[in-house]
């Protein structure tokens, strides 16, 4: 009954796409509607935007969003979700305040490996320590006639005990792990262009404490964990008449960290594995209007990743894997059927080429591995389609699943096939 509902309703939207409403003041943004787009970095989206650069939040006051979800996990629940909330504050209107609920944007959960302990050669899965729940990011900004400039600090921690009592022995063990950071942004506006740049530095860390009846003690910890962060991006006219726009884009982030044990009676000798992530990626495009109902944005990117493993050892084994990304080619457009009725393209693809070089010593012979492969993005994801319900200050915004194009809807089909992949909704209550 559901989805013959959800198919009957978006049947009498398309039926009746002629309705006249009144001025549309919505906003439309987020996940649902970027990802339609094919997660283009030449367009603007008011959610993406106020994420990635806290100086945005002073463009888009009065306002509340969320990302619904996606990924079912069962029949009624979904994943990835988080909403926002932003006001504009003081007399003259020239700063905000606003709060984004439950958006990782940590990397607790790249210490995720195995490391080894005392305790007979056995493993310690850091995975064990959960990533830190319910992420709380707070936004605030200043503007004037030239600038924005905002601050957005964040903070997520989890902690978990466990109290065993077998007769005379006793076992305590406790996990923890947090992230508190901030990002500071800043768009620099030159009429009708600008020049946007945020720096988003944090740091993440884990402890595991056991205790034993003995008495011994086992400590494994993170030594650095820090997240560091820049992105630039630019908005430039070409053509005036034609209402061009250039979009050059730069971003880079870093990451690294070791683990560190501490163990009692026995010390802990051995020497660990240290850890370090790295991300380039920089692209030039175009935003432009088509006629006065859409807008196409296209560009060329590139993109280089690389994560290193190495142990300062006998073995001396030290291992990069990366990937270099180009060319890789965007082209999103968005027309407005009617008022409150928009529909999305995207499309995404780019050749990517993966290199693993490894080092290390066996025994006295040193040893040298390589590999190298060129492959293009996966094609499933290649294209991608939304639509987006806009009616007066509220906007609803998903991307569709690729099953419902091959199996139809159910009052067709039969067949319970979700409209949307991604949903989000957003409302405008600025005056």
């Amino acid at each position: 009954m559901k989805k013959l509902f959800v198919s009957l309703f978006i049947f009498a939207v398309l039926l009746f796409s002629n309705i006249s409403y009144c001025q549309n003041n919505s906003i439309p943004g987020g996940p649902g509607r970027y990802e339609a787009l094919g997660s283009s970095p030449f367009i603007l989206d008011p959610v993406i935007d106020i994420n990635n650069n806290p100086a945005w939040s002073g463009v888009y006051k009065n306002y509340v969003f969320a990302n619904i979800g996606r990924n079912s996990v069962n029949q009624n629940q979904l994943t990835d979700q988080y909403a926002g909330v932003n006001f504009g504050i003081g007399t003259k209107k020239n700063m905000n305040l606003g709060l984004v609920l439950n958006k990782s944007e940590d990397n607790v959960s790249l210490f995720a490996q195995e490391i080894p302990t005392t305790n007979g050669g056995y493993a310690f899965n850091i995975v064990e320590v959960q990533a830190p729940i319910v992420p709380l990011k707070v936004l605030f900004g200043i503007q004037s006639s030239n600038f924005n400039l905002a601050i957005a600090p964040y903070y997520a921690a989890w902690s978990s005990e466990r109290d065993t009592i077998a007769g005379s022995y006793n076992l305590m063990v406790k996990r923890s792990s947090s992230a508190i950071g901030s990002q500071l942004g800043m768009i620099y506006k030159m009429n009708a262009d600008w020049i946007e740049g945020s720096i988003d530095f944090k740091l993440n860390s884990f402890k595991y404490d056991g205790s034993a009846s003995g008495p011994s003690t086992n400590t494994i910890e993170n030594e650095g964990g820090m997240q560091l962060g820049i992105m630039l991006r630019g908005w430039f006219t070409v053509e005036k008449n034609d209402k061009i726009k250039l979009v050059p884009y730069v971003g880079f982030n870093m990451f690294s960290w070791n683990a560190k044990i501490t163990s009692t009676p026995t010390a802990y000798t051995d020497i660990l594995p240290k850890y370090s992530y790295t991300n380039l990626n920089a692209g030039i495009g175009i935003n432009m209007p088509i006629l006065e109902k859409g807008t196409l944005a296209t560009g060329l990117s590139m993109g280089y990743h690389s994560q290193n493993y190495k142990r300062e050892d006998v073995t001396a084994y030290d291992e990069t894997y990366s990937t270099f990304t180009l060319p890789k080619f965007n082209i999103s457009t968005e027309w407005f059927f009617t008022e409150w009725l928009s529909g999305r393209l995207g499309y995404s693809r780019a050749v990517v080429m993966t290199k693993d070089d490894a080092k290390f010593n066996a025994g006295s012979t040193p040893i040298q591995l390589t590999l190298k492969n060129s492959a293009p993005t996966d094609a499933d994801q290649t294209i991608t389609t939304g639509l987006g319900l806009h009616f007066e200050r509220f906007s609803f915004d998903g991307a569709i699943g690729e099953r419902f194009y091959k199996e139809g809807p159910y009052i067709l089909t039969g067949k319970t096939n979700d409209l949307y992949g991604v949903i989000s909704a957003s409302y405008n209550f600025h005056k």
